[in-house]
């Protein structure tokens, strides 16, 4: 079994030996065929345009291994000071209703029996970065949860009032030195029978 190390110096040598073998190309900007670096940046905004807030949900649950991959977009949000103040606990089916009770959703729109979310993400930040620099970092990972939701086809809806946070760290045993930052209910969007569109 290779260490990381190795692995790393493996597919660096092939790298090299893949790009010396490589003619190089000039790249025609104004053809009509995207380059792929300019196909990655049009995904990428057409993902953020994509983003919105949610709040009716499907029945259908989102598989777990997806929602480990969002989490871990989510780690991968620049912090200051390269602090990573965050923690992240994912709910799923049989704890729902301990986060959804709590919640103080937007007047008018507490979703309805059989369109609640059908995961959570909470987001713990650390109390030793309770200042500007955390709070931005936390904010970050949020966002980073919320766009990487959106490219998985999943909605999302980023929530920071929740009522009896400190009783919520107890039912999900988070640690002492950490605090609920915020929410994200995640659910695949339910689509209007007639429209076909997504509210």
């Amino acid at each position: 079994m290779f260490h990381v190390k190795q692995i790393r110096r493996f597919s660096l040598i092939f790298l090299l030996i893949l790009v010396s073998c490589q003619k190089k190309q000039e790249v025609d900007y104004n053809s009509p065929v995207t380059p792929k670096g300019e196909e990655i940046k049009k995904d990428v905004h057409q993902i953020i345009r994509r983003r919105k807030s949610v709040r009716k949900f499907s029945e259908k649950p989102i598989p777990i291994g997806i929602l480990e991959k969002i989490v871990e977009d989510g780690e991968l949000a620049p912090s200051a000071g390269n602090t990573r103040p965050w923690d992240f606990v994912i709910v799923g089916k049989g704890r729902l209703e301990e986060i959804f009770k709590r919640i103080k959703w937007l007047k008018g729109n507490k979703p309805k029996k059989g369109e609640e979310p059908t995961a959570y993400i909470i987001i713990l930040q650390d109390k030793k970065c309770l200042g500007w620099g955390g709070i931005a970092s936390c904010a970050a990972a949020a966002e980073n949860i919320l766009l990487s939701a959106t490219g998985y086809g999943i909605g999302s809806c980023w929530i920071g009032s929740v009522n009896e946070k400190e009783k919520l760290k107890e039912v999900f045993k988070a640690p002492e030195n950490l605090e609920i930052f915020s929410v994200i209910a995640l659910g695949y969007p339910k689509v209007d029978a007639k429209t076909g569109a997504s509210p």
